[in-house]
């Protein structure tokens, strides 16, 4: 075949000149037989010996054999390294031409050509648009629309596929032909050629892609569309024809004008039978076809003429329908359902009439049905359903009465936010001018508490803002004192301030009207509130701009009598870090109700106020003893029995001479038991005994007439110390280190420094406090008038400077956050913000063996070492070794002052220390002198170590070190460290005490994992496998097995090679998973216990599924991509900084979350979507924007300067794939290039065909190939 090819494309070159010669004719029959044959190694052959460049030649002589060079051009065209060649070699305009000719087999080959060189080609769509070519086939195609004979539909086929070629992908072009009425030429198409099956598809396929634009809407809308894709829908019957008319109807029924059009053509009937013949199956093509349809008639819903069409007044047979899909137990018919509801609702009339007609109790039992089931889709449809039904004035008390609040209150714990918007959308329409229900719901202390929380999240704009409205909508409704109060007490007024900043008027005016409200009912209340909410700067701000509304301008004046002043409690907090008080008890503090709030350097003040403006006390507490405080405030009888306890310990102290006795000695004393308590105190000496408690009998010497004397007593020096022994080299060094570092750096408490409230204070402020206490201590002393002038305005000064205070240290903080010098700390930022978002930061209390909490620091901690002192202590069973293994002695080399360094080096700072209390910054500061001293004590320590652990509780490890040839100066080094080994637990209320640990390695030892290492290869070395039938990474191990009976055998000499030698296989940790299982499949047995049996397991992080697929780990990259969002979602919500700098906090927190593990799995469109979706959702979070913004995804990324999700996933497969590439033993195979079969077979879209019609394709294309 090979020398017939490079014979004919000689003889082609020669007789090339006459095109009408029977060698020509020969040569073409040879090489389409060749192309036929293997396109690919043939059309490199025809590009190498030069050929292509003498087409144009043969084809500008029309002749015989003009069909045969069109067909050889088509047929290379099929290959995309010819496309570029094909247009270099100028045989676009010849082809053109042949366009006007009238034979059919010639128009047949050229559209072929010219549609295979514009397939997925640049060079060639551009090369056909230069010459025209569309305008002359759209012609085509118009004159022989109504042709039925079968040749005419052939190249009516291939004209439709050459301009779908010339078009995709490419809007210019697309507008092009839609221009040149392309649109109503191939509807004519679809009708008249209904039965060519490759024609009709051709043309569900162009409407397909010309549908998206919005140019051809009005073009479609002015066809019978409607019609002929209705009927061509109910002939259909097999699966994947419905899905692309699907495909067609979903961007056309946007347009209300033919969502009217369908309905009206019976499309919504039709849908309904492929919900009935659907609904009831559990096939995956069924379950995706019963979502469209349904989908569908909630879009064609979305027109206002057609909902109106399908209501008919509450009496139309689809309306009745879709109803009964609610109580169904199908999820997909329930949200269908509650979604046609929703969009019913949109009319008052249909509303009133639902109401009415008892549709609500529907909804209310759907939501009941899935508060424990939890379909989010299913409750956000629902509410929304609720939402738009409470909208006008006559349904709501209906729905009130109907008990719709209570069922949507059920929802509040919800974590869902599009639950959380629809729930707070459907409150706000139920109160709305309903006075007692707003009491109600505001009165409510879990829903207001709720409302203040979602308002503080900040990580969903639309919950924030229906959190605001519907916190403003419960004051103004219900104008209820008793509402305000729990308002304010739940902190709800600070958001309400910030409401009022909102771009948006209307919400400017709902917050001022609350605050209002606020005011008049409660001002003394809300008074620190609305000062430390900075409401004077919002107020001025309003008052200032000129394009604040002039109702927004009365209703800011109304407040503006309110403001007052803060700073004081810093202030206090100052006065008493300066003055060193720990406790104090202050007066006409002037706030009314019972509370406790942080005043700055960590002092909390608890105050307790009466219904006026004056009075009030308070106790401020400072940090230490904060937390000890479990109760405040108590009843009388309570107070009366502190007091008399009090009394009785305060009697029981021995008083004068506590420096010399313990509280265990006797409170009276003779004249020479004074004696010696006055020696003791002349010699510094004390009477130890005292300090001990003793039984009577132990203590008392002699004893008459009920009275008795103590022993004689023990006198030590007190100022003497224990015994002194000699430190050595380490002991006398680390001591000068920690003595050094205490004096020079001094000691910390533990504990992080958090000085939330007050972080902004400054000297200037300090200053002008100062200033105004000595104007006040003037004052004091001489009352004059002028004196009180000036503490007045140097009052009103400190005010305004604690303002200008906070704002600048909020403007410096965000602005240096943008700088590249202060992006290191928008982590620390973030993860403080994360902290404090949290209920709970660090539980300090457990509970003990029989379940009984234990609260006290030292039953807490004595608790945590009983724990790991029985966990790490506790020794399995296994066989003691008769043999013995021979230690290897060898020569071991010293350890270098370069080997030192290097360690030094890559020892990372910021570390927790050892027991020592040196930490590596230490010896990393120390230099040279470290490295000397170390390099010298480590040589010391191998030099002097002694055989002296050959039956110390770990042997097996000794025996594997050993085992493995390790040399044995380096197994008595492990020896030794392991000698006596003792650690701590810390807790959350401290350390506990030292405890021996006498089983297993080191926990956190860099040396461990090593040694665990060398007894896994030891202790498996006889059952452990080649990869992949065993792999092991730690103590998680696969065994992999073509058989069950094998895994049985496999986990069983597994079990016994590891039990034997001490260590423990988990039976609950122990999983099975069959991939491609067959039915009637046995169980797993480990020592005849059955092993659980999973579809899925995590290893390494990822999920391994049994069916093959990877939509379970998809969805886990999904979740963790959540994770990490909320975890800095403090900064990435934060609207004052830069959208730079939210996009690099993404990049390097949340991404790498999503993507770990993803360059390895098969990723499919649809999971690829659901990570882009999931991926733009967070970004638009973290702008603060929705959907109804209307901004495009691009434009999200731009700002974000973030790239596509699915760019980053081929970057790092394509990394992944470097580095299979260098391996040793390349795993890859190599992938080939498959022929087109035809330009018609290639123009189909197969994105949404079943995995098995995927496959069968591909097996006809090979087959086709070979």
């Amino acid at each position: 075949m090979a020398d017939n090819l490079d014979e004919a494309l000689k003889t082609l070159k020669l007789s090339s000149a006459d095109s009408a010669s029977d060698s020509v004719e020969s040569c073409l029959d040879c090489l389409l037989k060749a192309l036929a044959h293997n396109n690919v190694e043939a059309s490199g052959k025809i590009q190498e010996m030069g050929v292509l460049p003498l087409m144009p030649t043969l084809l500008a002589t029309q002749n015989s054999s003009t069909p045969k060079v069109a067909n050889v051009i088509a047929e290379v065209a099929k290959n995309e390294f010819m496309r570029s060649s094909c247009v270099e070699a100028g045989l676009i305009p010849p082809l053109v031409q042949l366009l006007n000719c009238k034979d059919q087999e010639v128009l047949l080959q050229t559209g072929r050509a010219l549609g295979n060189i514009c397939y997925d080609s640049h060079e060639g769509r551009s090369a056909v648009h230069e010459a025209g070519a569309a305008q002359i086939v759209a012609e085509h195609i118009k004159a022989l629309a109504h042709n039925t004979d079968p040749a005419t539909g052939k190249l009516l086929t291939v004209f439709c596929g050459m301009l779908m070629n010339y078009s995709n992908d490419n809007d210019t072009l697309q507008a092009q032909l839609i221009s040149m009425g392309v649109i109503p030429t191939l509807v004519k198409l679809l009708g008249v050629h209904a039965h060519n099956t490759a024609l009709t598809e051709m043309c569900l396929i162009a409407f397909g892609n010309l549908a998206e634009l919005e140019s051809s809407k009005e073009q479609f809308a002015a066809t019978n569309i409607a019609e002929e894709l209705v009927r061509l829908f109910c002939k259909q019957a097999e699966h994947e024809k419905k899905e692309m008319i699907f495909e067609v109807l979903a961007p056309l029924a946007e347009n209300d004008v033919i969502k009217l059009q369908l309905v009206e053509a019976g499309l919504v009937e039709c849908l309904l039978d492929v919900v009935a013949q659907t609904v009831d199956s559990d096939r995956e093509e069924d379950l995706a076809q019963l979502k469209t349809a349904s989908d569908l008639m909630v879009l064609l819903l979305l027109g206002d003429e057609s909902m109106q069409k399908l209501f008919e007044g509450g009496k139309g047979s689809v309306f009745q329908k879709v109803l009964s899909w609610v109580p169904s137990n199908n999820h997909q018919l329930q949200l269908a359902g509650a979604l046609a509801i929703a969009n019913f609702a949109r009319n008052d009339g249909n509303c009133i009439h639902m109401v009415d007609t008892g549709i609500v109790q529907m909804l209310l039992d759907l939501l009941d049905r899935h508060v424990e089931e939890g379909n989010v889709t299913v409750q956000h449809a629902a509410l929304s359903a609720l939402r738009n039904l409470a909208i006008p004035v006559v349904n709501k008390s209906k729905m009130l009465s109907a008990g719709v609040s209570d069922v949507v209150l059920k929802f509040l714990q919800s974590e869902m936010p599009p639950v959380q918007f629809k729930l707070l959308g459907t409150l706000r329409m139920l109160i709305d001018t309903q006075v007692d229900a707003a009491e109600q719901l505001g009165t409510n202390r879990k829903l207001v508490e709720r409302l203040v929380e979602w308002c503080e999240a900040k990580d969903h704009a639309g919950v924030m803002g229906e959190s605001n409205r519907l916190l403003s909508a419960l004051i103004r409704h219900s104008k209820s004192k008793e509402v305000v109060r729990t308002v304010i007490q739940c902190g709800g007024v600070k958001h309400l301030v910030t409401m009022a900043t909102s771009e948006h008027m209307i919400m400017q005016n709902e917050a001022l009207v609350a605050l209002g409200l606020i005011a008049a009912l409660d001002l003394d209340s809300a008074e620190k509130d609305f000062v430390g909410a900075a409401l004077v700067q919002v107020l001025h701000k309003l008052l200032t701009e000129e394009k604040s509304a002039p109702e927004i301008k009365y209703n800011s004046m109304i407040l503006i009598c309110s403001v007052m002043g803060s700073g004081k409690g810093r202030e206090l907090a100052d006065t008493m870090e300066r003055r060193k008080v720990d406790i104090l008890c202050v007066q006409e503090t002037r706030w009314k109700g019972s509370k406790a709030r942080s005043i700055g350097a960590g002092f909390k003040l608890f105050y307790y106020g009466v219904d006026s403006k004056r009075n009030g006390v308070g106790v401020v507490l400072k940090e230490e003893f904060v937390r000890n405080v479990l109760e405040v405030g108590c009843e009388l009888e309570e107070k009366e029995r502190f007091w008399s306890e009090l009394d009785e310990v305060m009697e029981s102290i021995p008083t004068g001479d506590e420096e010399v006795m313990g509280k265990f000695g006797v409170k009276e004393r003779n004249l020479e038991g004074q004696m010696v308590v006055d020696f003791a105190k002349r010699m510094d000496m004390g009477v130890v005994n005292t300090y001990f408690q003793k039984r009577e009998e132990h203590r008392v010497t002699y004893k008459s007439g009920g009275r008795s004397t103590q022993k004689k007593r023990q006198k030590l020096r007190q100022a003497l110390g224990g015994q002194v022994v000699l430190p050595d080299d380490w002991e006398t060094t680390a001591e000068v280190i920690r003595e050094t570092g205490r004096k020079v750096l001094g000691v910390s408490s533990g504990r992080r420094k958090e000085d939330k409230e007050t972080w902004w204070w400054n000297e200037e402020v300090h200053d002008s406090i100062q200033r105004k206490r000595l104007a006040k201590k003037k004052w004091d002393m001489d009352r004059t008038e002028e004196n009180r002038q000036e503490y007045k305005e140097l009052q009103r000064r400190v005010k305004r400077e604690v303002s200008k205070a906070k704002q600048k240290a909020y403007d410096e903080l965000y602005t240096r956050l943008d700088t590249r010098e202060g992006e290191k700390d928008l982590y620390r930022l973030a993860r403080q913000r994360d902290r404090d978002g949290k209920d709970v930061q660090q539980v300090r209390v457990i509970k003990d063996r029989d379940g009984r909490v234990l609260t006290s620091e030292e039953s807490v901690q004595r608790r945590w070492k009983e724990y790991f002192e029985e966990l790490m202590n506790e020794e399995n069973e296994r066989e003691k070794r008769v043999e013995g293994v021979n230690s290897v002695e060898q020569k071991v080399d010293k350890i270098r002052k370069d080997e030192v360094r290097k360690a030094l080096k890559r020892m990372k700072s910021g570390k927790a220390v050892g027991p020592d209390d040196i930490p590596v910054e230490v010896w990393k500061c120390l230099g040279e002198a470290a490295v000397e001293f170390l390099a010298s004590l480590f040589n010391r320590v191998l030099e002097n170590l002694e055989k002296a652990y050959d039956r110390v509780p770990r042997e097996e490890l000794w025996y594997c070190m050993r085992k493995s040839g390790v040399a044995e100066k380096y197994v008595r080094v492990v020896q030794d460290m392991y000698e006596r080994s003792r650690t701590v637990v810390r807790c959350a209320v401290g350390q506990t005490e030292e405890f021996n640990v006498e089983v297993g390695l080191h926990q956190g030892s860099a040396l461990s994992p090593f040694l665990f290492a060398i007894v896994m290869d030891q202790l498996s070395e006889e059952v452990r496998q080649e990869s992949p039938w065993t792999m092991m990474f730690a103590d998680d191990i696969v065994i992999c097995s073509e058989s069950r009976e094998q895994v049985e055998e496999n986990l069983e000499r597994w079990r016994f090679a590891l039990e034997r030698r001490g260590m423990k296989v988990s039976r609950s940790k122990t999983e099975y998973m069959c991939v491609n299982e067959r039915e009637g499949s046995g169980t797993v047995r480990l020592q005849g216990e059955e092993v659980k049996k999973v579809q899925e397991f995590k290893y390494l992080g990822s999920t391994v599924q049994s069916n093959g697929e990877c939509g379970k780990e998809v969805k886990k990259r999904v979740q963790a991509g959540w994770n990490g969002w909320r975890k800095v979602s403090g900064v990435l919500c934060d609207q004052k900084i830069s959208a730079r700098i939210k996009g690099k906090v993404y990049r390097t927190v949340v991404r790498p979350a999503m993507l770990y593990g993803l360059e390895t799995v098969s990723l499919r469109k649809r999971q690829e979507s659901e990570l882009e979706v999931a991926e733009l959702k967070m970004l638009r979070f973290s702008l603060g924007v929705t959907r109804l913004d209307r901004i495009r995804n691009e434009y999200i990324r731009g700002t974000a300067h973030v790239g596509r999700l699915g760019d980053k996933v081929r970057e790092a497969r394509l990394r992944w794939f470097g580095h299979v590439q260098r391996r040793e033993k390349p795993l890859h195979k190599e992938v080939q290039s498959l022929a087109f079969i035809d330009v018609v077979s290639k123009l189909r879209s197969h994105e949404n065909k079943t995995v098995a019609h995927q496959a069968s394709l591909t097996e006809q294309r090979l087959t086709a190939q070979s």
